[in-house]
């Protein structure tokens, strides 16, 4: 402040001098009196222009006296010495770079210390090539966002605009240090990460506690960034990665491991179907094994129940079994003369003592005496056919005489059954 008191003196006295000059001129010349005056209006006119600096929004300008840093001028109308006051200049360098990260040409352009403060800064960065810790090389592009925030400790330089003073002086560009700065840390990552980690974004590091945590790049670079920019009075906000791009080679490469995981997967699972489907089948016949060992289960209660009841009836007679087989038989005859293979069903001849066999006696005379009655009434009506079709001369077969002894059931010879 001393200072520029003393300066706002020294040039109010040499203001005054001039015009003291022009007078004394005028007096000893006229014209020479009038052209120091419009002279001095002149400079007073372009010192006035030149002094008022208007300040956009969202910005501070950082104004050197001398070579000197005297302040940063806030955002509207502010007053300055015209021709002793001027902006700071910041030497910003244009590297184009090929593809492996080597400068092919470099430009320096002075551009004015028009700092950005309190609003967040893009800086897009280039695609840079890298090397991760199996030896793949991928390219990687991405974008940072910094903001260079209000100061709120007093008496430091510049005030409440100190960190965009910092911004200006303690870095030669802040905007290039922040790109180099970046690129730095991510290569640090990914050259201490193998390339699934990479692609995957889950990184292991160690934090300051010595113990492995998990992490993303986005916040491992955000981190190490910060570290770089915060003697520059910047602050990150944000760290993205755009797009990952890994060679050619490994790309075919990633490809082919892609298609032989897909086609192990698809073994896997159609071996787990057909596991599956064995499982199930196997358990169907298990199922259907008990279902039909229930059944037989209950089939023979049944017939034990069956044969109780038969037993029960017959006052404990030694007959149940033998009933049930000639059931059995019996039915299995009749099925077999209602097939539609079956032309000719014969009877045993025996079938009165077969009869007698599976029924027992309690039964055999009257099944049998049933059985004999059916087939004599047959036998009758074919006779009475074949008399009503017999010719008149026809000679009758000669009577039973009256002493012929009666056969015994026995002793009965069925006819076949056509």
């Amino acid at each position: 402040m001393a200072k520029d008191l003393l300066f706002t003196i020294f040039v109010t006295l040499f203001y005054i001098v001039l015009w003291l000059l022009a007078i004394a001129l005028y007096k000893y010349s006229f014209w020479l009196g009038i052209g120091l005056g419009i002279i001095i209006v002149v400079l007073t006119i372009l010192g006035v222009y030149k002094g008022i600096k208007i300040v956009p929004e969202k910005e501070v300008w950082i104004i050197e006296r001398l070579g000197e840093f005297h302040r940063a001028l806030g955002p509207g109308m502010n007053f300055t010495f015209p021709f002793l006051d001027k902006i700071k200049t910041i030497k910003r360098i244009h590297r184009e770079k090929d593809d492996s990260g080597k400068v092919l040409k470099e430009t320096v352009e002075k551009i004015p210390a028009k700092i950005p403060f309190k609003k967040d800064i893009s800086v897009d960065i280039d695609p840079v090539e890298m090397i991760t810790k199996d030896n793949a090389n991928i390219k990687i592009d991405t974008i940072i966002y910094v903001r260079i925030p209000e100061n709120k400790e007093p008496g430091k330089l510049g005030g409440e605009y100190a960190n965009a003073v910092k911004a200006a002086y303690e870095v030669d560009d802040y905007y290039n240090g922040v790109i180099e700065a970046t690129i730095t840390a991510l290569r640090n990552v990914v050259g201490n990460q193998t390339l699934n980690d990479i692609l995957d974004n889950n990184i292991t590091i160690i934090d300051e506690n010595g113990e492995k945590v998990q992490t993303t790049i986005e916040e491992k670079v955000k981190d190490s960034v910060q570290k770089y920019v915060k003697d520059w009075g910047i602050t990150v906000k944000t760290f993205d990665i755009q797009k990952l791009e890994p060679s050619e080679e490994m790309r075919k490469a990633m490809e082919q491991q892609a298609a032989a995981e897909r086609a192990k997967q698809a073994a896997i699972q159609k071996a787990e179907a057909e596991k599956q489907a064995a499982i199930l089948a196997a358990q169907g016949k298990l199922e259907a094994a008990k279902l039909e060992a229930d059944a037989q289960i209950k089939l023979a209660d049944a017939y034990a129940e069956s044969m109780k009841k038969i037993s029960e009836g017959l006052q404990g007679q030694d007959m149940p079994a033998m009933f049930l087989l000639g059931s059995k038989y019996i039915n299995a005859l009749d099925n077999l003369g209602q097939s539609e293979n079956a032309k000719l069903m014969i009877y045993p001849a025996d079938l009165q003592n077969t009869m007698k066999g599976m029924l027992g006696g309690a039964f055999a005379g009257s099944a049998i005496g049933a059985m004999q009655q059916e087939l004599s009434g047959d036998n009758k009506k074919s006779e009475e056919n074949n008399t009503k079709e017999a010719p008149k001369d026809t000679i009758e077969p000669p009577k039973e005489k009256p002493n012929t002894p009666k056969k015994s059931d026995s002793d009965i010879n069925l006819p076949t059954m056509e």
